[in-house]
């Protein structure tokens, strides 16, 4: 942000005296490099900024992409799981629960 002074920061001028009968003074000024420019350095944070946008957008999308996918394995598990627990019911159970569940709907 601040610069240190040193000789190179610091603009000098050059003096020459003509010598004759007439004398002339010339000046010529030293100037300092040009500093990027403030343009510039707000298109470099622009383009920074968009780009870690960019990425943050993209693995954000597959961290959910990832989520989703376990979320839809762990329900495919689960409705395995109830499907197999009903193939297991023998008639015998079946006649229980419906017995439980007349009971309950009279309740």
């Amino acid at each position: 942000m601040f610069n240190s002074i040193n000789s190179r920061n610091i603009p000098s001028l050059r003096v020459a005296i003509a010598c004759g009968g007439r004398s002339a003074i010339a000046l010529q000024a030293d100037q300092p490099p040009q500093l990027a420019s403030p343009n510039h350095s707000i298109k470099s944070v622009t383009s920074i900024f968009l780009t870690f946008l960019f990425i943050g957008f993209i693995l954000g999308c597959l961290l959910q992409h990832k989520r989703d996918k376990k979320k839809r394995v762990i329900h495919i598990f689960r409705e395995t799981k109830t499907l197999e627990t009903i193939e297991k019911i023998t008639p015998e159970t079946q006649s229980q629960i419906e017995t439980l569940e007349s009971i309950w709907n009279k309740s």
